[in-house]
Order: C-alpha cells, then structure tokens, then sequence
C-alpha cells in the first residue's frame, strides 16, 4: 500500500485520478500501476489494470494465483472483472468508492458477489484495519470531494492538491522506500553511444534515409534510448565516443541525472569489459544496451533487472542474431574476447559461453534493432514522420 501512494504525483501530474496499484507475490513486487486513462487514451487504463498487466508480462502468465493485489482506492466493476479472471488470492484497498466501488457493495448479481463465490479464489477484500489504512481513507475521502469540485479547474491546482496528499501520507506512514531505493542504486545500466554525427552514424540507413535522415535517425535512437532507460529509476550510466568533455554531447540536452564514462580504446568486446568491471566495483547488478533498439522500453529493462534476482545472466537477443541487452552481476572475460561482433552468431556465441562458466541464464523475447533499410518497418509508429525516405542525397 505504501508504494501505491508513492505513485500518486505520478497520475497528478498527467491530470489523472491519483489512483495506484502493486501486485506482489511473496513480498517482491511483480507490477505497478496508476491510472492514466485520460494521457493514454486508454478507458481501460485504470491502475489495476496497469498493474495486472504488468505483473502478467513479467510472470509471463496470465494467472496471478498466489498474488496480493494492493490499491489505493476500491476497484471498479471493471477492474475487478479483470481480478476474477486472472485469479489474484487477495485484494488490499485504501478507501472505498460510493460512487463506482466494486467490491464493498452487497447487491444481487454484483462482481462483489461473484469474487465471494468463486471458490478457485479466496479473496480478502476491504482496508487493513490499522491507523495506517484508517488514516489513508480518511486522505481519499477528502481528495475525492475535492477532486469533484475541481475537476474543470486547471491541472496545476489537481497537481497541487495531489502532492499535498502525497506529503501528508509520507509523514503519516512509513513505508519501504528506502528500501526500494537502495535496491534501485545498486543497478546499473550502461548505453553505449557515440554521438550521432552526419557521416559517422547509422550510415546503413543512408540509401532509405540519406545522409542526414539517417543522423537524425541516430539522434531520435539515442535520446529515446536514454529516456527509457532514466524511466527505470536505476542508475544510468552513458559511456560515450567522444569523450564526455567533447562540445558536441551539449547540445543535446541530455537528463542532468546521467552518469557519463568515456569509451574504452579497443574493439567492441575491449569497451563492452573495460566499463563493466569498472562498474562492478560500485553496483552489484550491470545492464548493457545500445540505442539501436526502439522496443526496449523501462519496463522491458525492468523485467530483465528482475531475472537477476534468480539467474546469473539475463539477456533480450536481437532478431538479426546480436543482443539489445546484457545483465550480469558478474562480468567474464570470455563474455567478450575473442568474438566477431556484427555478426548473426553473437547471441548463440555468447550464450555457449555462458553455459561453458556454469552460470544461469534468462532468455527474454527477441527484438529489433534499426541497422538496415528493411530495418525500418519495425519503427514505432509515427518514427517516420519527416524522414522521407530515400529522398535526402545529401
């Protein structure tokens, strides 16, 4: 419940219901969610949603039995539909809902009554009774008749009260936070980048792109691969050619919370080492990426943080026979020496390699990297836009 309400300037801040959501299983959170039906366009966005989700992806199973799923305010007839269907034993909710709560309400034929007699779940349903939940519905209750006044206020006056609500719950519950940040600050993840310079970068793309179309690719790649990854909330560590000090990184404007390493002299597998045991001497976990990959979002790199609580190594492949993500709490030599990069035997290579230490290994599904025109029509949508294609010569 405490990390619920840390989420809830999060929903203010996009002009949402500061409605939030966890799914743990065994004391470890699986997923997280806030509402944010209005910024994504999504009706079905509802915290409880998001969070179910989540936790299915990173379970990779549709079913939750076993799950505890913790929100701040009592789910809807929706919602709670969907905590039928994917089996979750127990639901913990802050406050109820008069309005639109599911699951408090006693009349025939309502999902209250469905979740109490469907005997594959056993559920455990209202606010733990304790000066914490007691004190949390209390919060709710007046955010929500405010929020009713307020509603076609301006969002900088939602904000504002959501905040005040934060403030409150942070010194009124203590909560696990600190816990949870010190986990994130033992985690690294590392982007390899070199600037994207006309001419020097993406220049396979030249014949779809030209010249500066496919620099402006290269600079879109970057800077979405930085913000996904400062999006995790781990450590990000930005290793770069030209060195750090070079004039040419400022003007992109990159996050003030980056960590910047110069490139290692060498090849590829020199680099890929040199600033993995440098890292390992700060942070027990390490994460390797590039910018060539648009999928890999925070929650991909998430999930893939997530698997070295249980294995050695976690790696998402490519789909041209590469890697767009190395994890490791520890680095080996073999892992990359002696190997012939952009090639489609890397990932094969480097997970025989992993077998041949003796060490676990988690295998995510394959992504795309942008290398090649055919490359392309794996874009997100609208990555396009102003990049006519083959039509810059220059």
């Amino acid at each position: 419940m405490n990390r619920a309400l840390a989420l809830a300037e999060q929903a203010a801040a996009l002009g949402e219901v500061p409605v939030e959501a966890v799914v743990v299983v065994d004391g470890q959170e699986m997923g997280a969610g806030f509402n944010k039906p209005i910024s994504s366009c999504d009706p079905t966005a509802h915290a409880e949603i998001c969070a179910l989700r989540q936790a299915a992806a990173y379970l990779n199973n549709y079913r939750l039995s076993g799950a505890t799923l913790y929100v701040t305010l009592e789910p809807c007839t929706m919602c709670v539909g969907a905590i039928v269907h994917s089996r979750i034993s127990r639901v913990v909710y802050g406050a109820t809902e008069p309005k639109a709560g599911a699951v408090s309400g006693r009349r025939a034929g309502d999902p209250a009554a469905l979740m109490a007699d469907n005997q594959l779940i056993k559920h455990t349903l209202g606010w733990m009774q304790t000066e914490i939940e007691l004190m949390t519905r209390v919060i709710w209750a007046e955010w929500l008749k405010e929020f009713d006044r307020l509603r076609a206020s301006s969002l900088s006056m939602m904000k504002e009260i959501a905040t005040s609500i934060v403030q409150i719950s942070q010194q009124t519950v203590k909560t696990d936070t600190c816990k949870t940040d010190t986990h994130k600050k033992n985690t690294c993840i590392i982007i390899f980048a070199k600037y994207p310079a006309q001419n020097m970068a993406k220049t396979r793309l030249q014949p779809a792109l030209g010249s500066n179309g496919a620099a402006r690719m290269a600079q879109k790649l970057l800077l979405h691969s930085v913000e996904q990854a400062v999006a995790t909330d781990y450590v990000v560590e930005l290793c770069v050619s030209p060195v750090p000090a070079n004039p040419c990184w400022q003007v992109l404007d990159l996050p003030r919370t980056l960590q910047w390493t110069a490139q290692a002299e060498g090849d590829l597998g020199v680099r890929l080492l040199t600033a993995s045991q440098q890292a390992l001497n700060q942070y027990q976990k390490i994460v390797l990426v590039g910018t060539d990959c648009p999928s890999l979002t925070a929650q991909r790199i998430q999930a893939a943080v997530h698997q070295l609580d249980q294995h050695d190594v976690v790696m998402i492949p490519a789909s041209d026979g590469g890697y767009v993500l190395l994890g490791f709490k520890h680095a080996d030599e073999s892992l990359f020496s002696n190997i012939t990069w952009s090639v489609d035997s890397v990932a094969a290579v480097t997970q025989q390699r992993i077998a041949a230490l003796g060490w676990t290994l988690a295998i995510l599904e394959p992504l795309h990297d942008i290398d090649d025109p055919d490359d392309l029509q794996h874009l997100p949508s609208g990555w396009l836009d102003g990049h006519a294609i083959a039509s810059d010569t220059q």
